[in-house]
Formats: C-alpha cells, sequence, structure tokens
C-alpha cells in the first residue's frame, strides 16, 4: 500500500524561509495568530524568537519604534501604577528603562495602540500638506520617521504634564516656577539639534490645527466665505495626541483634555523658554520655509481655511 505523505508546504520549507515570513508580518496580532496555526511557523519563531518578535514589533509601529517605547512605559506608569514622580527623571535618562529597546510582550500590544493613532495623524498631515488626493499617508520613509519622532516627543510633552513631585499640587496662581524648575521637566529635549526642535514645532502647530478644526471651535465669516480658526497658540502642549485626534474624529468638545497641574505649567515655560533661546520659530519661518517634515513641500500653518465638514 502506497503511503500518501500530508506534510504541509509550509513544512518543506527551509527554517530561514519560514524565519523570513514571520518577520515581514504587519503585526503582533497576525505573528501570535500564525504561530499557533501551524507547527511549521511555531518551530521556526522558537528557534529565533528573539528577532523574528522584534521584527514584527518594528512594522508594527513603524519608524521611531524607541519613542514609541518610551511613551508606551511612562502611559503605563501613570495609568497603571500612578507613578507621577519617576516619569519625569526616566524619560531625561536616555539610558534608563523607557529607552530600552528590548521588547517585552506588553509593550508590543501598547505600541500598537500607539502606533494606530500616530498612522492616522500622519494620514492627516500627508493629506494636509503632501497629497490631497489619497487620505492615506504618501509620506516617504524617512518622512514618516521625521514626523513620528516628532509626534512622540510631543505626546512625551503631553505626559509630563502629568508629572509631579512629592509636594505637587493643583496650580494657586500666585504659585511662582522659577527657570530652573521649569528646565527640569523639558530635559527630555535637551539632545534635540535646531531642525529637530522645528520638526517637534510644526506637528505641535499641526496638533494645533487638529485641535481648533473641531466643529464647535471653529467660526465662519460670512464676509469673506471662509473659517476662521480658533487662536489657541500651542496649547495643545498638555493634551495627549489620542485624545486631541478622537476630539477631532468625533467633532465634540472635550473638557478634560489637559491636565491642570504645576507640571502643566512648568512644561509650558519650560517649553517656551527652549524654542525662544534656540530661536525656533525663526528657524522654522525663515529658514525652513514653514516645512521642517517633508522634503520639497513648502506650506506652514495657517489660521483660516475653506468651510469645513469632516477632514482636513
Amino acid at each position: 500500500m502506497t503511503i500518501v505523505s500530508t506534510t504541509s508546504s509550509l513544512e518543506c520549507l527551509p527554517l530561514d524561509v519560514r524565519d523570513r515570513l514571520l518577520t515581514t508580518l504587519p503585526s503582533f496580532a497576525s505573528l501570535r495568530a500564525a504561530v499557533l496555526s501551524c507547527t511549521a511557523l511555531y518551530e521556526a519563531y522558537s528557534f529565533r524568537k528573539h528577532s523574528i518578535f522584534n521584527a514584527v514589533v518594528e512594522n508594527e509601529a513603524g519608524p521611531a519604534l524607541l519613542e514609541a517605547l518610551a511613551v508606551s512605559r511612562a502611559t503605563k506608569d501613570l495609568d497603571v501604577y500612578s507613578k507621577e514622580d519617576e516619569i519625569n527623571d526616566k524619560f531625561a535618562d536616555k539610558e534608563g528603562p523607557y529607552w530600552r529597546n528590548e521588547v517585552s510582550v506588553g509593550d508590543a500590544y501598547e505600541v500598537g495602540i500607539i502606533a494606530q493613532v500616530a498612522s492616522e495623524l500622519e494620514d492627516l498631515f500627508s493629506f494636509r500638506y503632501k497629497d490631497r488626493s489619497r487620505t492615506d499617508s504618501s509620506f516617504s520613509y524617512a518622512e514618516s520617521c521625521v514626523f513620528r519622532r516628532a509626534l512622540y516627543h510631543n505626546w512625551i510633552l503631553s505626559l509630563l504634564s502629568r508629572a509631579s513631585t512629592p509636594e505637587d499640587e493643583v496650580i494657586d496662581d500666585d504659585d511662582f516656577i522659577d527657570e530652573n524648575t521649569c528646565s527640569l521637566f523639558v530635559r527630555v529635549l535637551s539632545d534635540l539639534d535646531d531642525k529637530s526642535l522645528s520638526q517637534l514645532y510644526q506637528v505641535l502647530l499641526f496638533l494645533d490645527e487638529v485641535f481648533v478644526r473641531s466643529s464647535s471651535r471653529q467660526s465662519y465669516n460670512s464676509k469673506i466665505g471662509k473659517v476662521h480658526l480658533a487662536s489657541i497658540p500651542l496649547r495643545t502642549r498638555q493634551y495627549a495626541p489620542p485624545k486631541v485626534l478622537i476630539d477631532f474624529k468625533e467633532q465634540s468638545l472635550f473638557n478634560d483634555l489637559g491636565y491642570d497641574t504645576r507640571a502643566t505649567e512648568a512644561v509650558a515655560m519650560g517649553f517656551d523658554s527652549i524654542i525662544r533661546k534656540r530661536e525656533v520659530p525663526r528657524i522654522f519661518e525663515e529658514i525652513l520655509g514653514r516645512q521642517a517634515i517633508l522634503e520639497g513641500v513648502s506650506g506652514g500653518y495657517v489660521d483660516e481655511c475653506e468651510p469645513f465638514t469632516r477632514q482636513l
């Protein structure tokens, strides 16, 4: 009697090929599904778990993985462990736990959520500034990397607005926060060069624009037939990008977007001091032509637009 082999096509593939297949998967969820679905893929993953896992996490997170990991770890420290008194020092320590490149399963899930927010905001930025014929991003890999790093640094500022010290209390109008204290809250920006700060600044202006384009923050000027955007310069420092995005998508005015702590004011003053001393607005306007993210594309922040429905 002839015995017919039931070996699957995947099982016939060399280990290197199965490894390559797994490293190209787009998300941690798809990796988990693939490994559980087939003995041959499970075997390949077992042999090369570390390299495959990290490759897939990078696929899902996109560019700027380290910054995304720092955001996810700080968010967990705040939301789960209430470590408001630790995140400032942890962000500033570039050799510390927030910035390590080892990725846990928990990190992978959280980074996936963060990357989805970054991807949607990248789509909006691309539509606004690069290609209005597409609703998804038309960025090159390098442009995406620049945008996301700048976005994650803005995200970090919003998280630092939730930081505290042991003596921290709700801000009192009579409180004075000295310049040294303010600088301590934005140490994470100290190693950024002028162009990187300009990129952060442009993304902050973009988040402002997304923020004010919620319908409740717009006013229509019937004389010129255009919508005037509310003037809220740099206010989104304390607002996390996910909340700005949700507010924009749902077109509702949230009252709890930010936090009103001593750190909120310290971050705002510290950041303002950095961009003033480094002349970031002048560099952005005069040297970079109001476009620090994209190559070969001009255009900057606007304060009026055509009547608006859903998209930028």
